[in-house]
């Protein structure tokens, strides 16, 4: 799989991360969130709350809410 770096000081469009620090294939979220220059926004999920497996599958009900009322927020501004 090619993967290209990505411009973040192109980014115009503001930007959800998400992250996860006990996801055991892909847990550097944060590093894109604190690279991003423009409107941004993370959510940490947490082994906790059921979501520490990859893409919290664990906790899919969690991840749709908290990823749609972000969205929300972002439409309503």
């Amino acid at each position: 799989m090619r993967r290209d770096p990505i411009d973040v000081d192109a980014s115009t469009c503001p930007t959800l991360v998400c992250d996860n620090p006990t996801d055991t294939v892909a847990n550097r979220g944060n590093t894109l969130y604190e690279a991003l220059n423009y409107k941004k926004d993370i959510i940490v999920f947490q082994a906790s709350d059921g979501a520490g497996a990859h893409c919290e599958a664990g906790a899919t009900g969690l991840f749709e809410q908290m990823v749609f009322d972000c969205i929300d927020k972002i439409v309503k501004n």
